[in-house]
């Protein structure tokens, strides 16, 4: 594995802060009002768990060169079809606030 990468992937992840406001937004609306902070603290650690599995995990997958190759060759494909989606995704939810 290359640690310069994993640094590099590490240090981006750490400085855009919008995932973690992303998922703070989520817990503040799906947490009950009078919870206790404990549960507060146990979901941004099992969010910081299954980050660290998730990256760890596109880390080891990406580091095959035949993968890393197939990924780049088809990467406007995938961005644009995951655009459409998310698109699709706001367009209905922008509908369903009729």
């Amino acid at each position: 594995m290359n640690i310069g990468a994993y640094r590099l992937g590490l240090i981006s992840n750490l400085a855009n802060p919008k995932s973690a406001i992303f998922v703070t937004s989520l817990f503040a609306t799906a947490l009950p009002v009078d919870a206790a902070w404990t549960q507060g603290l146990a979901s941004v650690a099992i969010m910081v768990a299954v980050s660290a599995f998730w990256y760890s995990l596109v880390t080891l997958v990406l580091a095959r060169p035949s993968i890393s190759s197939a990924y780049l060759r088809g990467r406007r494909v995938i961005d644009g079809l995951t655009g459409a989606f998310f698109a699709g995704f706001g367009i209905r939810l922008l509908l369903s606030q009729r």
